[in-house]
């Protein structure tokens, strides 16, 4: 059970530091110069990534846990949320939508995508959150 509490305190880790990332770009944004402002938005996005990468493996270590099921991707990671009634259809869809803008995140040459993207990542930020609000309560109390 150790473990799931791990993966836990490494989702809100990796959210935090998304949480810093974006306020520091917010705050900075219309202040720096382009080429500095394409390093904070590569911050943002490598911060996007991580958080990316422990929600997922948090909620495939719930799901195994939980329901005894091993899910391999993070698509049906998030699909198997829904069906389980873990997660809402509305956090679901963002999720599911999540999933591309990070694997465009890999493929990132130019500006305007990393903008866009950047652009997208306060939706999921909300989503993300509401994971910790609703799963939370039941990681401290019964693990």
């Amino acid at each position: 059970m150790e473990a799931i509490k791990n993966k836990f305190d490494n989702f809100i880790k990796t959210y935090k530091a998304l949480d810093k990332s974006m306020k520091v770009l917010h705050r900075v944004a219309s202040q720096v110069p382009e080429d500095e402002h394409d390093v904070i938005v590569a911050g943002v996005i490598k911060h996007f990534e991580l958080t990316y990468e422990t929600t997922w493996k948090f909620l495939k270590e719930y799901i195994a846990i939980n329901h005894n099921e091993e899910i391999l991707s993070p698509r049906s990671v998030f699909k198997a949320c829904y069906a389980y009634g873990i997660l809402p259809q509305e956090i679901t869809d963002d999720l599911l939508e999540l999933v591309d803008d990070r694997n465009l995140t890999v493929h990132i040459y130019d500006h305007i995508t990393a903008e866009e993207i950047c652009s997208s990542i306060a939706k999921y930020y909300m989503s993300l959150g509401k994971i910790i609000e609703l799963l939370g309560p039941n990681i401290i109390t019964n693990f």
